[in-house]
């Protein structure tokens, strides 16, 4: 079949049985036995074309008329005859033929076709240029209009009975509809939909605000449209434009509240608890600490190939950070599902996921994607389409109290009051002044979950500080911003002469005080600031790392970047290679230099209030809020990678 080639709108199975015959004669052939394998149209007068007008027509739309029966079989036997394993037999109106404008078309297969190709809805013409050319307050409506003209060509109905916020379904869009709905928008607008699209039973305008955030982010266009290109942010071209941040933060006024006073009432606190991003540095504390605190079931969805696998790497994870764990305790009393945070329902299987739906009370969202160096588009479907997934599910068969670990990142730098305090009743209602894409996807999420909390979802945000590892070597995660910038501070024996406070928070203490503040009975909503308020700063570091023989000069920022660039730490074979690699050339990467400490120059945070926090787990302990002993460690590492350096260094002059 032609669909094991091009692939099969709602025809998933369909196309890869295609594909796997396709393979089998190719095999028989590579071993010398005889197989050949005709990809062929829809026959055109007889079979199902001939008995359902409505595939028919679906088909026509799509660019293909199919072929006469008796065309089809002297085609087969001149294919047989030329001994070629597979051969194509196709009569496609390529010109016609709609998702080769869109995503398909920049597949290499289809390249040369597609160069040829002159529809209307070629990417970068037509409705896309209509839709990104209207201003902003008039795009949405532009782009609804767009889609409600396709849908009532394919519904056969007046314009003006699409209902903007009706669902698609109850519009009388069925799954065949709804394919043939997806392949026009994607080529007519170049970009290419998600698949579980119709999860959320959308409406209009909710399809409307998806279309335009692929379009902002530059998909299928001729590149970067949408995507701001900030001198004020670290960013550059990482950086989603405000557009598409407002647009993913609405995502969750479309989900279907109405369901929650329906629900079973969420099970007793701390008796099924359900973790994501339990491998990683809080999530493995969190899990250790729920153990020690007698949770007696926790479920943890962690990638792997097979649950089996995602146990093992759990397992590992926590005897990493605990070497004298009871692991068959653990195992008793711990579930692992192998899954993927950013996959509808979890990627788990139905039958897993319902019955997880039915029987967990409380959700810890730890997951993320913490690629600082990663474009917000790449970071988009794990940390924001990971957040409308948990929320999803915390409306499920019962409701469900959700434990959000944001970051105080959401907050931009100038952010305070007049006091120079952040309050925990603070929103981060303007995402402007963020400087990286990560920051974006968390200030999105957090958005997410502040909307679903409005409309009646339990939800606890808990905003932590720069997480430091209370169990590992590793002090901070290795290719984090900050610690490549201390290393190449160290480097050049400078640091730039700005105040920027560290906030170093333990891992243990991050993760004892998400427990406490969302399991303890009395404790208030939130949100938590859960953060070190005497976590250090750079000059503080500065000055621990002289007592370690380490001499560092505090100098001003252009300076600073002069004896990077100097020395070639900012070029690409260094610590900050990763951050500078979007360069296009030596000029750019001076300037893009200056982008990544530009926002170490702006006025920042000076503390945060914890009186939430506070009331929910009672006082700090000296121990979890001493972050001398974390400048220490930082000092002590990046004295030994110095000692290194001069060590090699002196060998090789030798």
């Amino acid at each position: 079949s032609m669909s094991a080639v091009l692939g099969g709108g709602g025809q998933t199975g369909y196309s890869a049985g295609n594909a796997f015959l396709d393979a089998l004669a190719r095999m028989r052939r590579a071993a010398g036995l005889p197989a050949t394998s005709v990809n062929l149209d829809p026959i055109s007068d007889t079979g199902y074309m001939t008995r359902d007008a409505r595939v028919a027509e679906y088909l026509r739309n799509l660019g293909f008329e199919g072929i006469p029966s008796a065309e089809a079989c002297s085609a087969i036997g001149l294919a047989v005859a030329s001994g070629r394993p597979e051969t194509i037999i196709t009569a496609l109106d390529w010109k016609s033929w709609k998702p080769l404008a869109g995503h398909l078309g920049r597949l290499p297969l289809f390249s040369e076709l597609r160069g040829d190709a002159s529809t209307e809805g070629a990417v970068g013409g037509g409705a896309r240029e209509r839709i990104a050319g209207a201003s902003p307050s008039e795009r949405l409506q532009v782009c609804i209009g767009h889609l409600g003209s396709e849908m009532a060509k394919i519904l056969r109905r007046p314009e003006a009975q699409i209902e903007v916020d009706t669902p698609l379904e109850e519009l009388g869009l069925d799954s065949l509809n709804m394919v043939e709905l997806v392949l026009r928008l994607e080529g007519d607008l170049g970009v290419m939909l998600p698949s579980g699209l119709m999860l959320g039973r959308p409406t209009l305008k909710s399809l409307a605000e998806v279309v335009l955030q692929r379009i902002a982010a530059g998909e299928g266009g001729s590149g970067g449209a949408g995507l701001e290109k900030s001198s004020e942010g670290g960013g550059g071209r990482q950086l989603a434009s405000l557009d598409v941040l407002e647009v993913d933060a609405a995502a969750a006024d479309h989900l279907d509240y109405d369901v929650i006073p329906h629900l079973a009432p969420p099970a007793p606190a701390g008796e099924a608890i359900f973790v994501t991003g339990a491998t990683g540095v809080v999530g493995t504390a969190l899990v250790l600490d729920l153990l020690e605190n007698a949770a007696p079931r926790i479920v943890c969805l962690v990638r792997g190939v097979d649950d089996e696998a995602a146990a093992a790497r759990l397992m590992a994870a926590l005897k990493r950070s605990a070497p004298d764990l009871d692991t068959a305790d653990a195992r008793r009393r711990i579930q692992a599902v192998a899954g993927d945070i950013a996959q509808p329902l979890f990627g788990l299987g139905a039958e897993t996921y319902d019955a997880l739906a039915a029987e967990i009370g409380d959700v810890f969202h730890l997951a993320a994607a913490i690629k600082h160096i990663l474009p917000y588009s790449e970071l988009r479907q794990a940390n924001v389409g990971g957040a409308l997934e948990v929320i999803r599910f915390a409306m499920e068969r019962r409701l469900k109290r959700v434990h959000f670990a944001s970051s105080i990142a959401v907050f931009p730098p100038g952010a305070t009051r007049a006091d120079r305090t952040i309050h925990e009743s603070d929103e981060p209602a303007n995402p402007k002044g963020l400087d990286n894409a990560y920051t974006q996807t968390k200030w999105v999420s957090e958005s997410l979950f502040r909307a679903a909390a409005a409309r009646g979802l339990p939800v606890g945000v808990h905003r932590l500080g720069i997480i430091v590892n209370d169990d590992l070597p590793e002090l901070i995660d290795p290719e984090a911003l900050i610690w490549r910038i201390l290393q190449a501070s160290v480097a050049v024996a400078a640091i730039p002469d700005v105040h920027v406070s560290l906030f170093l928070t333990g891992n243990r203490f991050a993760a004892r005080a998400m427990r406490a503040a969302a399991l303890a009975p009395e404790a208030p909503p939130g949100p938590f600031h859960i953060v070190n308020s005497h976590g250090g700063a750079l000059r503080a570091l500065a000055e621990r790392l002289a007592l370690r023989g380490v001499a560092m000069e505090i100098v001003p920022v252009a300076e600073w970047t002069r004896r990077l660039m100097e020395m070639g730490l900012a070029d690409r074979g260094s610590a900050l290679a990763p951050y500078v690699l979007m360069a296009d050339n030596e000029g750019d990467l001076e300037r893009r230099m200056g982008d990544i400490v530009v926002s170490m120059q702006r006025d920042r945070l000076e503390s945060f209030d914890r009186a939430n926090l506070l009331a929910a787990i009672g006082p700090i302990s000296d121990e979890e809020a001493d972050g001398e002993t974390y400048l220490l460690r930082a000092a002590a590492l990046l004295a030994d990678e110095v000692a290194a350096i001069t060590q090699a260094h002196t060998a090789a002059s030798a």
